[in-house]
Formats: structure tokens, C-alpha cells, sequence
């Protein structure tokens, strides 16, 4: 048991850590203003993938599989056939799985509340959570409330607010235990210590206990892992499970009775029942240690799509394509929604296509011309250490713009508080609801004529002014170093000669009244627009004394002919847009013919793009509803775009190897040469960077398929805005996790998304390969324990796949020996 002693502060230290290996269950929830894809059982990386599906069923009571008769059916359309069954055996039988004591130990989680809700029938987990709900929303609500709680801990601010609430008068006794709390400096620590000592738990029982008081509301303790380790909110997690502790014990007191709650009585009972709880993990725990049928569907599903690609890339070696002195290079971001884009493209004449993160390299932070916050432009595993702002190129363009910006803004926050308040909610109605009547019903029967007039409105009244970047925050050799960062990871400063024209083309996505929205966007710009990275990248690119740098450190020579631009692709209503195009002055006669052909070229590509993703989209009964720019304009619409889904394979290799391939929108491509990284150190950055966020993504997508109810968040029709940074189910409840059932499906139970693991196919050198991950066990661990399916692509067109620690040769699908009916039968 936790007892209170001399040595009080060593004490704490020491439960402040056990708190912290509690949130291992947890995954960091980013709010929805700049929402990124995780895997939401990212804390359980370290062990096999099969384990970790049972770790998340038993902690969360989620699903990582599809149902058998689902895997069935495929197996009787031929999705899945015969040798993905025969190769998905020989897999599952040689992956590591845990011991029981370990899954256990992983496991492990009973609190008092939930021990009496399990054996005596109470719901205590559920009023503890309503209380608690109930502050969480009040205090971290920064834009929705009217009444804003200032910013003095999570713990504090409850602490001094509490004793105003009357209705907890009537379910408990709670002022004496208020009144013992620790002083006269109280913390949440010396709070959670105290409590944990009256309820009686027991030291090697503090992490289980704190484990299943965060898995209680797992949305909420994500979203406060990340406030804490994202935003400095010190604490936060103890806090929160200090004031959770508190209810615990006051209404678990009072449905015991005080017979109970007498010295020495509570902690006995609580005793009693966690002993009991431990026996049922042993004797009928969930954990079977063997391998279950859906381990072995699941695989083959997987191996038959691996086998497929691998099929198509073969057969395509041989007939490799080169582009020979393209007229344009463009950088594509690697998101799987480039892919039609570059094959259409590069269909279209000579044009080169390659494929980088799309923050190019260049980790800002970003402040908009008139915005209100800055953006971080990079990706999660990341922190930026320069600040870049956008300013007008003529200042009292710059002035008007801002002060629209604001008196538009202050507008919208005195009609939402008019509209709060009940003395003037009335009036608000009486005098603007003939005007509201009318962007009501645009928006509602006409969204892309609604949206275009208002395009036109907004440009004659101001429109959006000639802006460039200040990039005061970066010394020359900072900029000669970011360019040098950036031309190598695309594999530019590889080439003989670069083209006349380079474009760095971002993307973002086009969405009306979308919680989710920031989903659509860049993940490697932080859930934002690639617009403003691409736009730095050319910047630093195009200025003379970074190409001068270049040449005398760096031995990179930019010839003056090749002029960097900036674009941007909505994915959307795949669109494109470039920036900065005061630079079209300098470029000589032969690049604006280029450029003007890349133009319309664009167009068609656009084109044939939209017509390839609207045949998967759901269908409105209004056919011009329908269209991709529509869509982006109607606010009733719940599925603009499909975003990621669909998501399956992570390739970085020259685009030589794929160049002509049809790979459907579900691959991430990434441009790179072993040949021309002697030092590896490019596929490291690929692999432990680039390659970590695709299996975020894929793994976001995964989760949210298979489960989307605990793993998602459900559909978007029930959704509630809490505070603009998460949503929940109806009118109260957890924060939901995931992406919602319209991200992932096209009707209920009907897959838009094929959940499979990320399948990484990486054109280098088994040794190469086998150095990134000895000098990196988290990425090891994605392979090791079979998170990803990583695959060597050699030379000479041969495949390897890394399996229980060696690499295995995988011969095309047909070579393998067929699996009989029989043991088809008994998988089902």
C-alpha cells in the first residue's frame, strides 16, 4: 500500500512516474484545427501487431479485425485465393506473441469504481465521468463559451470552483474529504497521493489503477496527453486523475455505506475485490496465446494486395520509363491523392514527376497576413524553430485587407454572443433573419453559385492582396542549408541538369461546415495547406546568394535558366493554383511558354482526375450535387473528398520503378536513389520520418475502419464541436478518437477503405536497410512486431521481405502451393 512517509517529495517523484508509464496506453489526440492521423494503438508498438489488436479489445473493448464472414466472402470472390491462405499460415506460425504474464502485466487495469460497477452491478464509472466531463469542457472551451476560465491548472481552477456546485450535496458527503485534501500549498500530486493511500492501493497496483481510470474516458486523457507534452499544460494528466480519485472515492464511499469507509474498512474492501479481479484475469482472460483465424484471414488479405503490386511492378521492370530532358520537374507532395495526378501528367508530355514530404523540408512556423494564430507547418515529429510571417507587398493593400479580416471577425463573434444570451437572442432574430434568409437558402439550394458570388463579392470589396514572405528569421547559411536539405531529399541534387522550370506544388483540400477538415490537408504541413511551404521552398531556392552558396559549399549548381515555382493542388476539385507570379517577370520567353502549356495541361489533367475519383464518391439524388465543385461548396455535405482512404503502400525508389503504373490513388510516393546517398543518410531521414507518418496515417485509417464506433467517431451527423478542438456523440460523452464512418465507408458497413497494414517497399540495398533500423528500435519495432510489412526491391527487379529478423525472397503468387478446402473450412 501507498503510505505516507518522511521522505514525501522521493514519493511523489516516484508517482508522477508511474503515472506517466500509465499513459502508454494512450496516443496523443491533436485538436481538430490541425487534426493528425495517429495510430490509436501507437503505445503498444513494442509488442507483435496480433497482441496488440488483443491488448486493445481487452483495455477498450475494441475490434482489430473484420468479420469472418466478411473474409469468407472475399474468399469467394477471389480477393482472397488459396496461396495468400498457404503463404498467411507459414507468417503467422513464425511471428513472436506474447506470454500470458506479459499481456497481462500490458493489461492490467481495476479501480475502485469499476470493481464495484463489475461485481456489485453500480454504474460509479459513468457518473465519475459525467462530473468530470462536465469541467473538462468548461475549462479547456477557449472559443465556444461565453464565460472563459482563466488559465490556472486543471486542478487549481477545479479546486477553487468546486465548492459553488450544490448538486453534489445531494449525491455524496464530499466537503470533509475537500476539507483533508493536502496544504497549505496543494498540488495535484500531493492530492493523488493522498487519495490513493485512502482508498488503499497498493504500490504495485498505482500503475494499473491509473491506467483504468484513463481508459475510462480514453478520448479525453488523449487529448490531455497531448495538451501536456504539445502545449507545456504541466501536469495536466495528474490533475485530471486527482480529481477523478476525488469523486471516486466520495460517491464509492457513499454506496458502500460507512460501515465500510471506516478505518481501515474501505481499503479492505477494495482489497478484497482486486484480489478477485486478478484470479478472473488468469482464469478467464481474453488472452489465448494462440493464433486466432482472423490473424490468418487478415494476413492473406494483405499478402494478396502485396502480391498484386508486386506483380504489376515486375512485369513493368523491364519496360522501365526514364524521363530524357524534361521541359518541367514538379514536386509532388507524397500523399497517395498525387499519384493520379503524376500519371496523368507524365502522360501528357515531358514531364518529370518526383514525390517529397510536403513541407519540402523546411519546418516553420507560419503567421498569416491578418491571422489571428500561427501555423506550425511541419509534421508532428517535428518542432519548428523559425518564425515566418506573410506580408503585403503594398502596405495599405495590406492594412485594408486586415482591417476587413478583423471587423469580419469581431462581426462573427458579436453575433454568436448575441445569439447566446437570452435577452437579445430574440432581437437578434427580428431584425436580421430576412437577411440571414438569404445566404441560408444560397448555401443550402445553390453552394458552388452561392460560393462564386461571394468569391466575386469578396474581390471587389477587397479581395486577397499580393503577398510575399518575410524570411528575416533565417541567416544565409541557414537558407544555403535548407535549400541543400530539401534538393537532396527530392533527389534533384542527384541531376545532371535540372529542367527549366521546377514547381514545388503543395496541397490542401476544399470543404464546407467540416470539423475534419484539417484531415484533408497536408499531414507533413501539421494538418494545414501545402501552399505557404511550397511557397518558402521557391523562395529560398530562388535567390541568388542561396544558389551561389550552393555552388561554393555544396557543389550543387542551379543553372540561372531554372526558375522555382510555387503551386498548390486542391484535392478536392483537384485544382491548381501558383503564387508568387510577380516572379513570371524575370523568366525568360521560353518558360512562359512553358509554363503557359503546363497551365492547360494542368487543366486537363484536373479533369481527368475528377472523372477517375467522382465513380467512387457516394452519389447525392441531385446530380448537381454531385460534382467535385459542389461538393466543396455544399455545407450539407459529408463526404467532399475521400481523402486518404484506400491507403495501402508506402514506395520510395526512383520513380522509374512505378513511372506508367496505374497504382489506383493508393500509394505514397517517395522519389529516391540509393546510388546517389553513398552515406544512407537520406533513407534514414525516408525511414524515420516520411515512412513513420504514412503508418500514422495508415494506421488512423485502419482503426477507424475496423472499428469505428470506439476506434472512429462514428458518423458525422451526431457529431457536436466541443470547444473547436474535438467532437463527441450527441449532447455529451468522450471525445471521439478517430475519423468519422463517412472518411472510411460508403454506406453503413459498406468499406470505401481496405484496412490493411502499410506495405513499404524501399529500392535499396538489404544492408543499407538492415543499418537504418540497428540505429533506430522504434522503427525496428514497426517491422519486428509486423506493424508494417517492409519489402526490399533490388537491382534486378527481385523482392525481399523482412520476417523474424532475416529477409525472405518473395517469388510471384502463382509459384506458391495451393491450401486445402479443409483448412479454409476451419478458419471460418
Amino acid at each position: 500500500m501507498i503510505k505516507s512517509g518522511q521522505n514525501s517529495f522521493a514519493d511523489q517523484i516516484a508517482l508522477a512516474d508511474q503515472v506517466a508509464q500509465a499513459t502508454t496506453c494512450l496516443n496523443e489526440y491533436w485538436p481538430l484545427e490541425s487534426f493528425i492521423a495517429l495510430n490509436a494503438l501507437k503505445g503498444y508498438e513494442k509488442v507483435p501487431f496480433e497482441d496488440a489488436i488483443e491488448i486493445g479489445r481487452s483495455l477498450f473493448g475494441s475490434e482489430g479485425h473484420l468479420k469472418l464472414s466478411d473474409y469468407r466472402a472475399m474468399y469467394e470472390t477471389g480477393r482472397i485465393n488459396p496461396e495468400d491462405l498457404k503463404e498467411a499460415f507459414k507468417y503467422i506460425k513464425e511471428s513472436p506473441r506474447l506470454s500470458q504474464d506479459e499481456f497481462i502485466e500490458l493489461t492490467a487495469n481495476s479501480s475502485w469504481s469499476s470493481l464495484l460497477d463489475s461485481y456489485c452491478g453500480t454504474s460509479l464509472v459513468h457518473s465519475i465521468n459525467e462530473l468530470v466531463i462536465k469541467w473538462l469542457g468548461a475549462y479547456f472551451d477557449k472559443t465556444q463559451a461565453q464565460f472563459q476560465v482563466k488559465e490556472s491548472g486543471l486542478f487549481r481552477t477545479w479546486h477553487r470552483l468546486v465548492v459553488h456546485e450544490k448538486s453534489l450535496d445531494l449525491t455524496c458527503q464530499w466537503r470533509e474529504l475537500f476539507a483533508a485534501l493536502p496544504g497549505p500549498q496543494l498540488t495535484s500530486l500531493a492530492a493523488l497521493e493522498f487519495l490513493l493511500q485512502k482508498i488503499g492501493v497498493g504500490e504495485e497496483d498505482v500503475i494499473p489503477y491509473m491506467r483504468s481510470h484513463l481508459i475510462a474516458l480514453p478520448g479525453w486523457s488523449s487529448y490531455l496527453l497531448f495538451c501536456q507534452n504539445r502545449q507545456g499544460a504541466k501536469d495536466l494528466i495528474v490533475d485530471y486523475l486527482a480529481i477523478r480519485l476525488f469523486y471516486e472515492y466520495c460517491l464509492s464511499s457513499s454506496w458502500v455505506g460507512q460501515s465500510a469507509s471506516r478505518q481501515g474498512g474501505f481499503e479492505k474492501s477494495f482489497s478484497r475485490l482486486n484480489s478477485l479481479k486478478k484470479t478472473d484475469d488468469i482464469v478467464v482472460g481474453g488472452f489465448s496465446g494462440v493464433k486466432d483465424a482472423s490473424d490468418v484471414w487478415q494476413e492473406a488479405y494483405e499478402i494478396n494486395y502485396r502480391n498484386r503490386l508486386l506483380d504489376q511492378i515486375r512485369d513493368n521492370f523491364a519496360n522501365r520509363q526514364v524521363s530524357q530532358g524534361p521541359d518541367v520537374q514538379m514536386v509532388f507532395c507524397i500523399d497517395v491523392r498525387s499519384e493520379p495526378v503524376r500519371r496523368h501528367l507524365e502522360f501528357l508530355s515531358t514531364y518529370e514527376t518526383l514525390g517529397f514530404a510536403g513541407f519540402f523540408g523546411m519546418p516553420m512556423r507560419f503567421k498569416p497576413l491578418g491571422g489571428e494564430r500561427s501555423l506550425d507547418l511541419c509534421p508532428a515529429l517535428l518542432s519548428p524553430d523559425k518564425a515566418v510571417s506573410e506580408c503585403c507587398a503594398h502596405e495599405k493593400e495590406g492594412e485594408r485587407y486586415t482591417s476587413l479580416k478583423a471587423i469580419g471577425s469581431a462581426a462573427l463573434l458579436l453575433r454568436k454572443k448575441l445569439k447566446s444570451f437570452l435577452a437579445t437572442s430574440f432581437g437578434l432574430i427580428e431584425a436580421f433573419g430576412v437577411w440571414s434568409a438569404l445566404p441560408l437558402s444560397g448555401k443550402t439550394l445553390f453552394p458552388a453559385g452561392f460560393t462564386a458570388a461571394y468569391a466575386k463579392l469578396w474581390q471587389v470589396v477587397g479581395g486577397e492582396p499580393t503577398t510575399t514572405l518575410d524570411l528575416s528569421a533565417y541567416t544565409l547559411d541557414e537558407k544555403i542549408a535548407t535549400a541543400y536539405g530539401a534538393l537532396c531529399g527530392t533527389g534533384l541534387a542527384g541531376r545532371e541538369q535540372l529542367a527549366p522550370l521546377v514547381v514545388l506544388c503543395g496541397h490542401g483540400a476544399s470543404s464546407q461546415n467540416n470539423p475534419y477538415a484539417s484531415a484533408l490537408d497536408c499531414g507533413a504541413c501539421g494538418g494545414n495547406s501545402g501552399r505557404h511551404s511550397a511557397r518558402l521552398a521557391a523562395a529560398i531556392l530562388n535567390d541568388v546568394a542561396v544558389r551561389a552558396g550552393l555552388s561554393k559549399e555544396k557543389q550543387i549548381t542551379i543553372p540561372e535558366t531554372t526558375r522555382f515555382l510555387a503551386c498548390e493542388h486542391d484535392t478536392t476539385k483537384d485544382t491548381f493554383r501558383f503564387f508568387d507570379l510577380d516572379s513570371l517577370k524575370q523568366f525568360s520567353a521560353e518558360q512562359k511558354e512553358i509554363f503557359a502549356k503546363l497551365q492547360k495541361d494542368l487543366e486537363l489533367v484536373g479533369a481527368l482526375v475528377r472523372k477517375e475519383r467522382e465513380k467512387r464518391l457516394p452519389l447525392s439524388s441531385f446530380k448537381s450535387f454531385n460534382h467535385p465543385f459542389a461538393r466543396a461548396c455544399d455545407w450539407a455535405q459529408n463526404a467532399p473528398e475521400w481523402g486518404l482512404a484506400r491507403n495501402a503502400a508506402f514506395v520510395a525508389a526512383p520513380r522509374s520503378l512505378t513511372r506508367g503504373l496505374d497504382l489506383a490513388g493508393r500509394t505514397f510516393l517517395h522519389s529516391y536513389d540509393w546510388r546517389t546517398d553513398e552515406s544512407g543518410k537520406v533513407l534514414e531521414l525516408i525511414m524515420t520520418a516520411p515512412m513513420v507518418v504514412a503508418q500514422w496515417i495508415n494506421s488512423q485509417y485502419y482503426f477507424s475502419t475496423m472499428d469505428n464506433r470506439l476506434l472512429g467517431s462514428g458518423s458525422k451527423v451526431l457529431h457536436n464541436v466541443v470547444g473547436d478542438f474535438g467532437v463527441m456523440q450527441g449532447l455529451g460523452g468522450d471525445l471521439l478518437l478517430g475519423l468519422p464512418r463517412q472518411s472510411v465507408m460508403s454506406g453503413e458497413g459498406v468499406l470505401e477503405h481496405e484496412p490493411m497494414r502499410l506495405l513499404v517497399m524501399l529500392a535499396a540495398p538489404v544492408q543499407m536497410i538492415d543499418k537504418v533500423l540497428s540505429a533506430h528500435p522504434a522503427v525496428a519495432d514497426l517491422v519486428n512486431n509486423r506493424w508494417i510489412h517492409l519489402v526490399s526491391v533490388g537491382d534486378d527487379g527481385s523482392f525481399q521481405q523482412a520476417l523474424g529478423g532475416r529477409w525472405i525472397k518473395i517469388e510471384r503468387g502463382s509459384a506458391l502451393e495451393t491450401v486445402d478446402n479443409e483448412r479454409v473450412d476451419a478458419l471460418s
